[in-house]
Protein backbone atom coordinates (compact mmCIF):
# COMPACT_ATOMS: atom_id res chain seq x y z
CA UNK A 1 0.00 0.00 0.00
CA UNK A 2 1.32 3.58 -0.47
CA UNK A 3 -0.14 7.05 0.19
CA UNK A 4 1.17 10.57 -1.46
CA UNK A 5 -0.20 13.41 -0.94
CA UNK A 6 0.79 16.77 -2.79
CA UNK A 7 0.42 20.32 -1.59
CA UNK A 8 0.90 23.18 -4.79
CA UNK A 9 1.85 27.26 -3.50
CA UNK A 10 3.48 29.78 -5.43
CA UNK A 11 2.24 29.02 -8.31
CA UNK A 12 4.38 31.25 -10.66
CA UNK A 13 7.29 29.49 -9.37
CA UNK A 14 5.87 25.88 -9.72
CA UNK A 15 6.62 25.35 -5.97
CA UNK A 16 5.39 22.27 -4.20
CA UNK A 17 5.48 20.05 -1.35
CA UNK A 18 4.99 16.38 -2.08
CA UNK A 19 4.80 13.43 1.10
CA UNK A 20 4.87 9.66 0.19
CA UNK A 21 4.09 6.76 2.78
CA UNK A 22 4.00 3.03 2.06
CA UNK A 23 4.82 -0.05 2.49
CA UNK A 24 5.89 -3.20 0.48
CA UNK A 25 7.98 -6.50 -0.29
CA UNK A 26 11.29 -5.23 -1.42
CA UNK A 27 13.96 -7.91 -3.07
CA UNK A 28 16.83 -8.36 -1.53
CA UNK A 29 20.36 -7.41 -3.58
CA UNK A 30 21.61 -10.36 -4.38
CA UNK A 31 25.45 -9.00 -3.92
CA UNK A 32 24.70 -9.80 -0.10
CA UNK A 33 23.81 -13.37 -1.19
CA UNK A 34 27.32 -13.84 -3.00
CA UNK A 35 29.12 -12.03 -0.02
CA UNK A 36 27.35 -14.35 2.32
CA UNK A 37 28.55 -17.74 0.12
CA UNK A 38 31.73 -16.19 0.66
CA UNK A 39 31.87 -16.46 4.63
CA UNK A 40 33.21 -19.89 5.01
CA UNK A 41 30.91 -23.08 5.87
CA UNK A 42 31.65 -23.70 9.38
CA UNK A 43 30.63 -20.08 10.22
CA UNK A 44 27.07 -19.95 9.62
CA UNK A 45 24.12 -22.58 9.27
CA UNK A 46 22.93 -21.30 5.74
CA UNK A 47 19.93 -23.78 5.82
CA UNK A 48 18.17 -21.14 8.34
CA UNK A 49 19.66 -17.98 6.25
CA UNK A 50 16.18 -15.91 4.13
CA UNK A 51 17.89 -12.66 2.55
CA UNK A 52 15.24 -13.21 -0.19
CA UNK A 53 13.01 -10.58 1.08
CA UNK A 54 12.15 -7.68 3.17
CA UNK A 55 9.41 -5.15 4.19
CA UNK A 56 10.05 -2.19 2.88
CA UNK A 57 8.00 0.69 5.54
CA UNK A 58 8.94 4.02 4.33
CA UNK A 59 8.14 8.18 4.15
CA UNK A 60 9.92 10.00 1.46
CA UNK A 61 8.88 14.29 1.75
CA UNK A 62 10.03 16.73 -0.64
CA UNK A 63 10.03 20.53 -1.71
CA UNK A 64 10.94 21.46 -5.41
CA UNK A 65 10.68 25.30 -6.99
CA UNK A 66 11.98 26.61 -10.39
CA UNK A 67 14.97 28.72 -9.57
CA UNK A 68 15.00 30.23 -12.88
CA UNK A 69 13.23 29.70 -15.80
CA UNK A 70 13.48 26.17 -16.40
CA UNK A 71 15.92 24.95 -13.68
CA UNK A 72 14.08 23.58 -10.85
CA UNK A 73 15.86 22.60 -7.26
CA UNK A 74 14.04 19.69 -5.22
CA UNK A 75 15.44 18.76 -1.94
CA UNK A 76 13.72 16.18 0.47
CA UNK A 77 14.62 12.92 2.15
CA UNK A 78 13.74 9.58 2.36
CA UNK A 79 13.62 6.92 5.62
CA UNK A 80 13.52 3.54 5.31
CA UNK A 81 12.79 1.00 7.52
CA UNK A 82 13.09 -2.79 5.85
CA UNK A 83 12.93 -5.86 7.85
CA UNK A 84 13.04 -9.53 6.85
CA UNK A 85 9.69 -10.92 6.06
CA UNK A 86 11.35 -14.41 6.93
CA UNK A 87 14.17 -13.64 9.93
CA UNK A 88 17.45 -15.60 9.54
CA UNK A 89 18.94 -17.06 12.71
CA UNK A 90 22.36 -16.34 12.66
CA UNK A 91 24.15 -18.71 14.67
CA UNK A 92 27.82 -19.63 14.37
CA UNK A 93 27.79 -23.55 13.19
CA UNK A 94 31.53 -23.87 15.85
CA UNK A 95 31.74 -23.23 19.44
CA UNK A 96 34.56 -21.95 20.10
CA UNK A 97 35.05 -17.96 19.21
CA UNK A 98 35.66 -16.48 15.68
CA UNK A 99 37.82 -13.41 15.40
CA UNK A 100 35.58 -12.13 12.43
CA UNK A 101 32.11 -13.05 14.01
CA UNK A 102 31.21 -9.72 15.27
CA UNK A 103 32.14 -8.05 12.37
CA UNK A 104 30.20 -10.71 9.99
CA UNK A 105 26.49 -10.08 12.35
CA UNK A 106 27.44 -6.32 12.28
CA UNK A 107 26.73 -6.27 8.35
CA UNK A 108 24.04 -8.49 7.97
CA UNK A 109 20.86 -8.17 10.11
CA UNK A 110 16.95 -8.64 9.84
CA UNK A 111 16.13 -4.73 10.15
CA UNK A 112 17.92 -2.11 8.36
CA UNK A 113 16.99 1.23 9.26
CA UNK A 114 18.39 4.26 7.02
CA UNK A 115 17.53 7.91 6.39
CA UNK A 116 18.98 10.06 3.97
CA UNK A 117 18.74 13.61 2.53
CA UNK A 118 18.59 14.32 -1.49
CA UNK A 119 19.00 16.52 -3.79
CA UNK A 120 18.32 16.85 -7.40
CA UNK A 121 18.51 19.95 -10.02
CA UNK A 122 17.16 19.50 -13.22
CA UNK A 123 17.61 21.97 -15.94
CA UNK A 124 15.90 22.63 -19.40
CA UNK A 125 17.40 25.00 -21.31
CA UNK A 126 15.43 27.32 -23.43
CA UNK A 127 11.93 26.14 -21.83
CA UNK A 128 9.12 27.95 -22.99
CA UNK A 129 5.79 28.03 -21.01
CA UNK A 130 3.01 29.74 -20.89
CA UNK A 131 0.93 31.77 -17.86
CA UNK A 132 -2.63 30.39 -16.84
CA UNK A 133 -3.38 33.24 -14.41
CA UNK A 134 -0.86 32.24 -11.71
CA UNK A 135 -0.04 28.99 -13.06
CA UNK A 136 3.16 28.76 -15.20
CA UNK A 137 2.70 25.93 -17.55
CA UNK A 138 5.75 24.27 -19.18
CA UNK A 139 5.44 23.62 -22.86
CA UNK A 140 8.43 22.14 -24.94
CA UNK A 141 11.97 23.16 -25.94
CA UNK A 142 14.31 22.71 -28.65
CA UNK A 143 17.22 21.47 -26.06
CA UNK A 144 17.46 18.31 -24.22
CA UNK A 145 16.35 18.11 -20.02
CA UNK A 146 19.25 17.67 -17.65
CA UNK A 147 19.12 16.50 -13.98
CA UNK A 148 21.74 15.14 -11.50
CA UNK A 149 20.57 13.73 -8.54
CA UNK A 150 22.33 12.83 -4.97
CA UNK A 151 21.45 11.16 -1.84
CA UNK A 152 23.30 10.39 1.26
CA UNK A 153 22.30 7.77 3.86
CA UNK A 154 23.12 9.28 7.43
CA UNK A 155 24.65 6.44 9.91
CA UNK A 156 23.70 6.84 13.78
CA UNK A 157 20.75 9.57 12.64
CA UNK A 158 17.75 8.58 14.27
CA UNK A 159 18.89 4.56 14.65
CA UNK A 160 20.39 4.40 11.05
CA UNK A 161 22.50 1.60 10.69
CA UNK A 162 24.10 2.20 7.53
CA UNK A 163 25.23 4.70 5.44
CA UNK A 164 25.66 4.93 1.34
CA UNK A 165 25.84 7.55 -1.39
CA UNK A 166 23.90 7.66 -4.75
CA UNK A 167 24.15 9.36 -7.53
CA UNK A 168 22.26 9.35 -10.59
CA UNK A 169 22.86 11.83 -14.38
CA UNK A 170 20.00 11.91 -16.57
CA UNK A 171 18.88 13.42 -20.14
CA UNK A 172 16.19 13.26 -21.99
CA UNK A 173 14.24 14.68 -25.35
CA UNK A 174 12.01 15.04 -27.60
CA UNK A 175 13.19 15.99 -31.11
CA UNK A 176 10.37 16.91 -33.36
CA UNK A 177 11.21 15.43 -37.14
CA UNK A 178 8.13 17.08 -38.75
CA UNK A 179 4.98 17.82 -38.54
CA UNK A 180 4.03 14.12 -37.37
CA UNK A 181 7.12 11.96 -36.99
CA UNK A 182 9.13 12.07 -33.48
CA UNK A 183 12.13 11.00 -32.19
CA UNK A 184 12.26 10.43 -28.21
CA UNK A 185 15.65 9.55 -26.31
CA UNK A 186 16.92 8.92 -23.10
CA UNK A 187 20.40 7.98 -21.60
CA UNK A 188 21.73 8.05 -17.74
CA UNK A 189 24.45 6.73 -15.59
CA UNK A 190 24.42 6.03 -11.47
CA UNK A 191 26.20 4.36 -9.06
CA UNK A 192 25.65 3.37 -5.61
CA UNK A 193 28.95 3.41 -3.45
CA UNK A 194 30.32 4.40 0.19
CA UNK A 195 27.99 1.24 0.99
CA UNK A 196 28.38 0.11 4.78
CA UNK A 197 26.11 -2.51 6.31
CA UNK A 198 23.30 -0.89 3.83
CA UNK A 199 22.76 -3.46 1.18
CA UNK A 200 19.78 -2.23 -0.75
CA UNK A 201 20.40 -0.87 -4.33
CA UNK A 202 17.32 1.73 -4.28
CA UNK A 203 17.81 3.98 -8.11
CA UNK A 204 15.53 6.44 -9.00
CA UNK A 205 16.09 6.50 -12.30
CA UNK A 206 16.83 3.37 -13.02
CA UNK A 207 13.35 1.61 -12.42
CA UNK A 208 10.30 -0.13 -13.60
CA UNK A 209 7.99 2.44 -12.79
CA UNK A 210 10.17 6.09 -14.02
CA UNK A 211 9.01 6.86 -17.02
CA UNK A 212 9.93 9.96 -19.22
CA UNK A 213 7.73 13.05 -18.80
CA UNK A 214 6.25 14.83 -22.45
CA UNK A 215 6.67 11.17 -24.11
CA UNK A 216 3.80 10.21 -26.11
CA UNK A 217 3.09 7.01 -24.72
CA UNK A 218 3.62 4.63 -21.47
CA UNK A 219 6.21 1.95 -23.26
CA UNK A 220 8.89 3.98 -24.24
CA UNK A 221 11.75 4.99 -22.22
CA UNK A 222 11.78 1.95 -20.03
CA UNK A 223 13.06 -2.03 -20.32
CA UNK A 224 10.10 -4.53 -20.88
CA UNK A 225 11.46 -7.38 -20.32
CA UNK A 226 14.23 -6.80 -17.60
CA UNK A 227 14.25 -8.63 -14.41
CA UNK A 228 13.17 -6.84 -11.87
CA UNK A 229 15.76 -8.36 -9.98
CA UNK A 230 18.32 -6.46 -11.53
CA UNK A 231 17.28 -3.53 -10.72
CA UNK A 232 17.64 -3.73 -6.65
CA UNK A 233 21.23 -5.91 -7.21
CA UNK A 234 23.03 -3.70 -9.19
CA UNK A 235 25.38 -1.14 -8.03
CA UNK A 236 25.97 0.92 -10.99
CA UNK A 237 24.28 1.26 -14.14
CA UNK A 238 24.63 2.58 -18.12
CA UNK A 239 21.21 2.57 -19.57
CA UNK A 240 20.11 4.56 -23.03
CA UNK A 241 16.70 4.03 -24.71
CA UNK A 242 15.34 5.45 -27.79
CA UNK A 243 11.92 5.84 -29.59
CA UNK A 244 11.30 6.71 -33.27
CA UNK A 245 7.27 7.44 -33.89
CA UNK A 246 5.96 8.01 -37.33
CA UNK A 247 2.53 7.25 -38.82
CA UNK A 248 3.81 6.17 -42.01
CA UNK A 249 6.05 2.30 -41.62
CA UNK A 250 5.39 -0.54 -42.29
CA UNK A 251 1.63 -0.08 -42.10
CA UNK A 252 1.23 2.53 -44.77
CA UNK A 253 -0.23 0.60 -47.46
CA UNK A 254 -2.87 -0.77 -45.26
CA UNK A 255 -4.67 1.60 -44.13
CA UNK A 256 -8.07 0.36 -45.30
CA UNK A 257 -7.44 -2.34 -42.42
CA UNK A 258 -5.84 -0.07 -39.97
CA UNK A 259 -7.36 3.08 -40.16
CA UNK A 260 -7.80 3.26 -36.25
CA UNK A 261 -3.95 3.10 -36.10
CA UNK A 262 -2.31 6.57 -35.28
CA UNK A 263 1.10 5.87 -35.32
CA UNK A 264 3.87 3.21 -35.20
CA UNK A 265 6.79 2.99 -33.25
CA UNK A 266 9.96 1.36 -32.99
CA UNK A 267 11.96 0.89 -30.05
CA UNK A 268 15.68 -0.40 -28.77
CA UNK A 269 17.33 -0.34 -25.01
CA UNK A 270 20.61 -0.72 -23.79
CA UNK A 271 21.79 -1.82 -20.55
CA UNK A 272 25.40 -2.13 -18.99
CA UNK A 273 25.49 -3.42 -15.31
CA UNK A 274 27.84 -6.22 -13.68
CA UNK A 275 27.35 -9.11 -14.94
CA UNK A 276 25.36 -8.19 -18.33
CA UNK A 277 27.52 -6.85 -20.82
CA UNK A 278 25.25 -5.38 -22.45
CA UNK A 279 21.82 -6.02 -22.50
CA UNK A 280 19.91 -5.10 -25.17
CA UNK A 281 16.00 -4.60 -26.27
CA UNK A 282 14.43 -4.13 -29.16
CA UNK A 283 10.30 -3.47 -29.96
CA UNK A 284 8.00 -2.33 -32.17
CA UNK A 285 4.59 -0.73 -31.77
CA UNK A 286 1.61 0.66 -32.57
CA UNK A 287 -0.72 3.83 -31.09
CA UNK A 288 -4.36 3.88 -31.36
CA UNK A 289 -6.90 6.48 -29.48
CA UNK A 290 -7.80 3.91 -27.20
CA UNK A 291 -4.46 1.91 -26.25
CA UNK A 292 -0.80 2.18 -27.21
CA UNK A 293 0.75 -2.04 -27.86
CA UNK A 294 4.05 -3.48 -28.08
CA UNK A 295 5.64 -6.40 -29.10
CA UNK A 296 10.05 -7.06 -27.69
CA UNK A 297 12.74 -9.34 -27.87
CA UNK A 298 15.84 -8.59 -25.51
CA UNK A 299 19.55 -10.06 -25.70
CA UNK A 300 21.89 -10.97 -23.13
CA UNK A 301 25.51 -11.00 -23.65
CA UNK A 302 24.89 -11.71 -27.09
CA UNK A 303 22.12 -14.20 -26.44
CA UNK A 304 18.15 -14.59 -27.51
CA UNK A 305 16.35 -14.02 -24.30
CA UNK A 306 12.35 -13.60 -24.38
CA UNK A 307 9.67 -12.19 -26.11
CA UNK A 308 7.21 -10.20 -24.62
CA UNK A 309 4.06 -7.96 -25.09
CA UNK A 310 3.00 -4.92 -23.61
CA UNK A 311 -0.49 -3.00 -23.57
CA UNK A 312 -1.65 0.49 -21.98
CA UNK A 313 -4.78 1.98 -22.26
CA UNK A 314 -5.29 5.79 -22.55
CA UNK A 315 -9.06 6.35 -22.21
CA UNK A 316 -9.17 10.03 -20.77
CA UNK A 317 -5.36 12.10 -22.68
CA UNK A 318 -6.32 11.16 -26.25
Amino acid sequence: WSVSTTLDYFPKKRASVQLDIGNGNRIYGSDILDELKEIPDSVFDFNKIHLDYFRDLYVKCWHSMEIANGLNLNVGFAAHKRTAVNPSEFISAIKKPIPTFDEIMEKFQNTYISIAPSVKVEWTPGQYYYMKGNNKIYLHSDYPTFSIDWERGLKGFLNSTGEYERWEADIQHHVSLGLLNHLYYRAGWGIFSNQKQLYFVDFVNFSKSNLPVGWNDDISGVFQLLDRRWYNSSRHYVRANITYETPFLFLSHLRKFTYNILNERLYAGMLIVPRMNPYWEIGYGIGTHVFDAGVFVNNINGKFSHLGFKITFELFNR
